[in-house]
């Protein structure tokens, strides 16, 4: 048997260029122009079908409170009804798909069925994917200074990221929503919105190299887009800060002499500043 020729892949790109992830992952699932016909053929004749399948996927959502609740506050956008706590119903079990703000998110999930059914696969349309990630997610961001020589310190343990992602979490980058979904539901979302797709096009009784293609294409796109919101949740950027990681040798490149004074310096402040709020707060809470 024949060894495959291997292309090399630089693994910081990976978590710092979006285009080059992107090339890699629709790469390695082998995404190309033959899946992106079926997708956008099949995905003409599935229009009709969208507005059932935007109410399916909320029927869904809205079968488990820990699901539900993010639709209870104030989504970016809204501008119907409130109530004086700045909810659009009283309760969850207020809550209905009726909601105006119910009904302008079905919106949203209807306009994104049209474009990855109907629309043109270029640059724009997978940036509107990376945006569509973008957001539903909060990021840590490790990437900024001081952080960046903290983390590339040999002292940074365990307890530090643990204390870091606590007191550090900010927002993505460039993301005006408030809106932050754990990934498990992202990730079980993503499966619900891959069954009804197969199951419209299943329905349509196509012939069977198109609908073969089809649902070839629409499974590879939903791990496409997975990725997307996997990249807004995924540590492997701290691993990489920590390591620093060589990807020719497989060796870890020794901290520059300044950033590990730094971090030895900063490190038991950073720590001891922790201690004290965490102290507080649950002496805060015990006298509640």
């Amino acid at each position: 048997m024949e060894t495959p020729a291997m292309e090399h892949i630089e693994r910081e790109r990976l978590y710092s260029d979006s285009t080059y992830r992107l090339q890699y992952v629709a790469r390695f699932v082998n995404f190309k122009q033959e899946d992106i016909d079926a997708i956008t053929t099949v995905g003409k004749q599935l229009v009709p079908a969208i507005d059932g399948i935007v109410h399916s996927v909320y029927e869904k959502l809205f079968q488990y409170d820990i699901t539900k609740q993010h639709f209870l506050h104030v989504n970016e956008g809204y501008t119907g009804p409130v109530t004086k706590q700045d909810m659009v119903a009283e309760s969850l079990e207020a809550l209905s798909l009726d909601n105006p703000q119910i009904k302008m998110r079905m919106h949203f999930l209807n306009k994104y069925l049209n474009r990855i059914l109907t629309g043109t696969y270029d640059d724009r349309m997978f940036k509107y994917l990376d945006y569509c990630a973008k957001i539903h997610t909060v990021r840590i961001s490790f990437h900024s200074n001081p952080f960046r020589m903290i983390l590339s310190s040999p002292q940074a343990s365990s307890l530090l990221l643990f204390l870091l992602s606590l007191f550090a979490h900010q927002d993505t980058p460039d993301k005006k929503s408030k809106i932050n979904v754990d990934y498990i539901h992202i990730n079980a979302l993503m499966a619900v919105v891959e069954e009804v797709l197969i199951g419209g096009t299943l329905s349509l009784n196509l012939d069977k190299d198109l609908e073969k293609q089809a649902l070839i294409g629409f499974n590879k796109l939903i791990w496409i887009q997975n990725d997307f919101y996997a990249k807004y949740y995924a540590k492997e950027s701290v691993a990489f800060d920590l390591a620093a990681y060589d990807t020719k040798n497989g060796s870890s490149k020794k901290p520059d002499a300044n950033v590990n004074a730094f971090g030895q310096s900063v490190l038991p402040v950073l720590l001891g500043a922790a201690a004290g709020i965490l102290a507080y707060v649950g002496a805060a809470f015990l006298k509640a």
